[in-house]
């Protein structure tokens, strides 16, 4: 005669953070180490199980180009598209906070200085100069398609000036620091 095993769904972080606190397991270290250790490791799998559920295809795609399995394209893209970088620094602290350490450092320190707000580097500046860029150029190509009066020469001068000032603007905010 077989067993019935009956599994039932496995409980959330916050349930988890509440059954430890009730009975007192964050304290229970230096008198049972082998129980702390275990409720540790039943945590930490009910965080990298939630995840992976509300990771969407953009985050797995994010956490690849974090890892640096030579996404720089990717990653570059990502930076441009406004709300991205944003949304990779979340996949980055949520990478974090699992303890999994697979972030590629220099992609790190620039998806940090890119999204910081509180501070205004040359990546920063950069990255914005970039973005009014790409508008730039979407908007003079699908004004010059519509007039009949496509000019890249044009579109050629607006980039060039604007990367000039990108320059000129991250340049003076590093010799300013």
């Amino acid at each position: 005669m077989e067993a019935l095993v009956v599994q039932s769904a496995p409980l959330p972080t916050p349930a988890l953070d509440a059954i430890a606190d009730f009975f007192g397991l964050d304290e229970i270290r230096r008198d049972a180490p082998w129980l702390h250790e275990d409720f540790q490791q039943v945590r930490d799998a009910a965080r990298q199980r939630e995840l992976a559920e509300e990771s969407a295809w953009s985050d797995v795609t994010f956490a690849r180009c974090l890892a640096g399995d030579d996404a720089w394209l990717d990653f570059v893209v990502t930076l441009l598209v406004p709300g991205l970088a944003r949304r990779m620094r979340r996949v980055m602290d949520l990478l974090d906070a699992t303890g999994i350490d697979v972030v590629e450092p220099r992609r790190r320190r620039l998806l940090e200085r890119v999204t910081s707000r509180g501070q205004l580097t040359p990546e920063r500046l950069l990255v914005a100069q970039l973005r009014l860029l790409l508008v730039a150029a979407v908007a003079l190509g699908i004004t010059g398609a519509v007039a009949g009066t496509f000019r890249p020469a044009w579109l050629g001068a607006v980039a060039l000036a604007m990367l000039a000032v990108a320059a000129w603007q991250a340049l003076s905010t590093r010799l300013r620091r």
